[in-house]
């Protein structure tokens, strides 16, 4: 598996399927009414890391689009 900071569009979309199977696992260990905090949490952590990555690639020049390996695929 490709580490998370040189994974393509294209490598994230055929690693998906495994990685929502994981997902669901570890949603399904929580108790039953902890599993929504528990995906809100786990959302909100994955949507921090992701800002953090487009910051830390923006610094270094201009747009949105500054490392083409995270956008292969994407269309303006």
């Amino acid at each position: 598996m490709l580490g998370w900071t040189t994974m393509t569009l294209t490598s994230a979309k055929s690693a998906s399927p495994g990685l929502a199977l994981r997902l669901v696992a570890l949603v399904l260990k929580e108790g039953e009414g902890k599993r929504a905090l528990w995906l809100r949490n786990f959302t909100a952590v994955a949507e921090f890391l992701v800002h953090e990555i487009r910051s830390a690639d923006n610094q270094g020049g201009s747009g949105n689009a500054s490392n083409p390996k995270r956008t292969e695929g994407a269309t303006a």
